[in-house]
C-alpha cells in the first residue's frame, strides 16, 4: 500500500513497488476508501490511474 498525498491530485502514474508485477490490479482509493479508480498493471508492472476528484489517496496494488 501506498499513501498518495498531493493536494489536487487527479492523476496517478508508476509502477508495482520493489519488481514489476503483470497484471497487478492497482486501485486508487478515497482516504475514507472509496473507490476511485482501478486497471491492471501492464507487462512492466506500469500503471496510470486518472481521478474525477481532487485531493488525497491511498495507492492500492494487489497481485493476482
Amino acid at each position: 500500500m501506498c499513501i498518495v498525498r498531493r493536494a489536487g491530485m487527479r492523476i496517478a502514474r508508476g509502477r508495482t513497488p520493489n519488481r514489476p508485477i503483470e497484471l497487478a490490479l492497482v486501485t486508487l482509493l478515497t482516504v475514507d476508501g472509496d473507490s476511485v479508480a482501478r486497471m491492471l498493471s501492464d507487462e512492466n508492472g506500469q500503471f496510470l490511474l486518472e481521478s474525477p476528484l481532487t485531493g488525497d489517496f491511498v495507492l492500492w496494488t494487489q497481485a493476482r
